[in-house]
């Protein structure tokens, strides 16, 4: 943990000049400690407050810091103002506290919560939010952009975007869970504590990268390391320090304050370069060996270099901020890497010679086409950031969208697909999956998974191309009135300019409810046996009337009047395969042999 000195030191004198004692300057907020005073003095404080003397002005509520807390918990905060007599406002849920605040540590306070945020009005120009553990999960300074300080230790902060506080001369923010830290914008900073986060190699050399030059500082530091002995120690060491010390920062072990190590250089052995191509950002695709492979690429910036990879050869590009042109990169082996900042993507149309692709490694992905080639197998789980992914024209047997929640245009077509949820991508406008054997329950299920934009803009899913499609007939038995309650049109592709392209299919003769149980549409008063079907079966129910039977791709079969509550079915002359049998909206499930 950081240690007090590294507070102290910041400050001119010690955090104790400028208070009385142990007592706490906050002014409005019952103290645990009394001083005896003399006579004079207890009358002159008395007189005041008769006389109604009041901190200098009101509360600036257009600075405020706000954190993200576990209710019902004390928080323990310290502060430090802009000047003296400072008012200040806490406020969680119901229970506000009114403050003054001078310009020195006020020393730890506590403040009950009453809700999961607490918000810290006022002029507060350092501020220390360290111990509390659990019980602060988030902290957001984005509005107090004349903070010079921020203590925020040994708590459960995930993140700390720093990016508006221009004034911050020192971080400290040890012991939380925070992945990566960008201090680019304060340039200002000389002294950070870091030690005890879980950074990856990639995050030590952002973070090394974004630091401020700090010629006119000689005793710039950044403490990323407490001892050997972190769990991160080997991420750090792969790490490429001499990026921190080109900006004239040390880069130190903490050591706990006076441990061996304490501020001796930690030692890297990486070789990473700013402003070079990100190697720890990359596409891999599985292509044919000695075939031109085709790319189109964006960058992250108007200026992002980029390597491709592909056995001994090697391609140098740099990329705008806008698409290259598809252009032709010779594959040197059975594997392509393509390295660097790649925000949008596009692989389409090679056919054989792209079998395989993981984006996974590459997480800013925001357009991704890979349609017209030969997967089989697609991983866009770690892509959260994707809003558009065409994926049509391969062999894909599965697909999971639910980790891209960003995703507002999708192109799955003429795919292997039996079932597709996007119950998770509640942002989703437009999806294409004509031309995938999907059987009729999943169809249902596609429709009800669809997100519902009543009161938005409508929303299109193109279930068919046309009606020739293998299984038009299953999507014909569905009940596509599930998907245009929910402000959806379910339309014809054809080609895009065919004559049905962007028009209603037909009204479809299913009757399963989204909103009626599984089991109560599927079976639950349903008994079929036996199952696997050799010649026949025996259906037990209480609903009579036509017993329609189904191919997997919607195909009527066989129709059967059910006129009892125990009727033999005879199914002997269908083939073998899997079958739904379907009375009054009820369905059951069987196999021929």
């Amino acid at each position: 943990m950081t240690k007090k000195n590294d507070k102290l030191s910041f400050v001119s004198g010690s955090k104790s000049e400028g208070c009385v004692s142990s007592v706490a300057t906050v002014k409005g907020v019952k103290q645990t400690k009394f001083l005896f005073v003399s006579g004079v003095l207890l009358f002159f404080l008395i007189m005041g407050s008769a006389l109604g003397v009041k901190a200098q002005g009101s509360v600036n509520e257009d600075r405020y810091i706000t954190l993200t807390v576990e209710n019902n918990q004390d928080v323990g905060l310290d502060l430090w103002a802009d000047v003296n007599d400072t008012p200040i406002k806490i406020v969680s849920g119901s229970q506000v506290y009114n403050i003054t605040v001078d310009e020195g540590w006020t020393g730890f306070s506590s403040y009950t919560t009453e809700s999961n945020e607490m918000i810290i009005y006022g002029n507060i120009k350092m501020f220390d939010c360290s111990g509390n553990g659990a019980k602060v999960t988030g902290l957001d300074v984005s509005k107090n952009t004349a903070l010079t300080g921020i203590w925020c230790n040994d708590d459960q902060i995930s993140e700390l975007d720093v990016s508006e506080n221009a004034e911050l001369e020192k971080i400290s923010c040890v012991g939380n869970q925070i992945s990566s830290l960008d201090v680019s914008q304060n340039l200002k900073l000389f002294e950070i504590y870091c030690q005890n986060n879980p950074f990856t190699t990639e995050a030590v050399d952002s973070l090394f990268c974004s630091l401020p030059d700090q010629a006119d500082l000689p005793n710039a530091k950044i403490f990323i390391l407490n001892n050997i002995y972190d769990d991160n120690y080997e991420d750090v060491l792969h790490s490429n320090r001499e990026n921190a010390i080109d900006r004239n920062w040390k880069v130190w072990f903490y050591d706990d304050y006076s441990g061996p190590l304490a501020d001796t250089d930690v030692p890297t052995i990486g070789e990473f370069e700013c402003g070079g191509v990100n190697m720890y950002r990359y596409i891999t695709l599985n292509v044919k060996n000695g075939e031109n492979i085709q790319l189109d690429m964006w960058g992250a910036t108007g200026e992002t270099p980029i390597k491709i990879i592909s056995g001994d050869l090697e391609y140098n590009a740099t990329l705008t901020d806008n698409w290259t042109g598809i252009r032709d990169y010779l594959a040197g082996a059975d594997v392509m890497t393509i390295y660097g900042n790649v925000e949008r993507f596009d692989c389409s149309t090679n056919g054989y010679k792209v079998t395989g692709l993981d984006p996974g490694k590459n997480e800013i992905l925001t357009k991704l086409y890979c349609f017209g080639n030969q997967l089989t197998s697609l991983d866009v789980s770690k892509n959260t950031e994707l809003n558009f992914l065409s994926c049509l024209e391969n062999q894909i047997t599965s697909l999971d969208v639910s980790q891209n929640t960003k995703l507002v245009d999708f192109s799955c077509s003429e795919n292997e697909l039996t079932s597709l949820d996007v119950s998770q991508n509640t942002e989703l406008t437009r999806l294409w999956c004509y031309d995938n054997p999907f059987p009729k329950q999943e169809i249902d299920a596609l429709f009800c998974s669809l997100p519902d934009r009543t009161n938005l803009s409508d929303a299109q899913i193109y279930i068919l191309d046309n009606a020739s499609d293998e299984n038009y007939q299953a999507v014909l038995s569905t009940n596509k009135k599930n998907a245009t309650d929910k402000n959806w049109k379910v339309w014809y592709y054809d080609n895009y300019s065919g004559p049905y392209a962007n028009t209603d299919i037909p009204e479809t003769t299913g009757v399963y409810d989204c909103n009626a149980d599984v089991d109560d549409v599927y079976s639950s008063d349903l008994a079929l046996y036996p199952n696997p079907v050799a010649g026949g079966f025996t259906l037990e129910t209480q609903e009579h009337g036509v017993l329609e039977i189904h191919s997997v791709t919607g195909e009527k079969v066989r129709s059967v009047q059910i006129t009892s509550d125990k009727q033999f079915v005879d199914v002997n002359d269908l083939s073998s395969g899997v079958y739904f049998a379907e009375i009054n909206g009820r369905v059951i499930k069987f196999t021929k042999k």
